[in-house]
């Protein structure tokens, strides 16, 4: 009998040291990754609730852009594809990622697919709840007549105009186009104008239908010391339209 209650008093004492370890364990807090803390939640001495977060840990080593994409356009998105990615906080530099996570079910409200591209950013440049935007490239080339957007002008309608060269009586003509998406600096046309006519851009808005005007494509004799032309109402910039490509 005295040996079975030193044997029930060794194994309550072994017990009672292993919940005195896991309280000693539950005094500290392990990450379950590595990175920055961005967020303190808690002060030195509170006490807080079973369940609370205390601290907010970002790993910027590998950061991953969510984007929104248009159910007409996530079809074309496969994981792997490469992107180009614009954050103004970073001004005119940008930086590149692959696709890595395309979503299957549209958000309720605006009917568009999540998308997600992993960017590798060793420098920590790019942080946390910054505004980004991204081009994915999906190798989808689509032909697409395209102009400067300086040389779209409104009329009294408010509808977009262009202002055509006719090589018939060097004189420009005003004409309506109606205009699709937008490509950097360059605009879409979807019609109104054909690929090879010559339009204005520049100066085009002191113009009027029919004026004279000469295309400053074409060969200048230098006779004198003269300088150049430059471009004013009477001397427009004129320009081909051409065919581009959009992704």
């Amino acid at each position: 009998n005295d040996f079975d209650k030193i044997d029930n008093a060794e194994r309550q004492a072994a017990v009672n040291a292993a919940l005195a370890e896991k309280r000693l364990g539950d005094t500290r807090l392990t990450a379950p990754l590595s990175g920055i803390i961005a967020r303190r939640d808690i002060e030195m001495g509170e006490t807080i609730a079973a369940g609370r977060p205390v601290f907010t840990i970002v790993d910027l080593d590998v950061v991953h852009v969510r984007v929104s994409v248009p159910e007409a356009d996530v079809g074309s998105i496969k994981v792997g594809n490469t992107a180009t990615i614009t954050l103004p906080s970073l001004g005119s530099d940008t930086v590149t990622g692959r696709v890595r996570l395309v979503g299957v079910a549209a958000d309720p409200s605006s009917r568009t697919y999540a998308v997600e591209i992993a960017v590798d950013n060793p420098s920590h440049r790019l942080r946390a709840g910054m505004i980004a935007e991204a081009s994915i490239n999906t190798g989808k080339v689509v032909p697409q007549l395209t102009i400067p957007a300086a040389a779209i002008v409104r009329d009294v309608e408010g509808a977009s105009r262009v202002f055509v060269y006719s090589n018939t009586d060097h004189r420009v003509h005003a004409r309506r186009v109606a205009v699709g998406g937008i490509s950097g600096t360059d605009v879409a046309i979807i019609d109104g104008i054909t690929a090879g006519e010559l339009i204005v851009v520049g100066g085009q808005r002191q113009l009027r239908e029919g004026m004279l005007a000469k295309p400053t494509n074409d060969p200048v004799v230098v006779t004198g010391v003269a300088r150049m032309p430059r471009p004013s109402s009477a001397n427009p910039v004129v320009r081909a339209a051409s065919r581009g490509s959009a992704l």
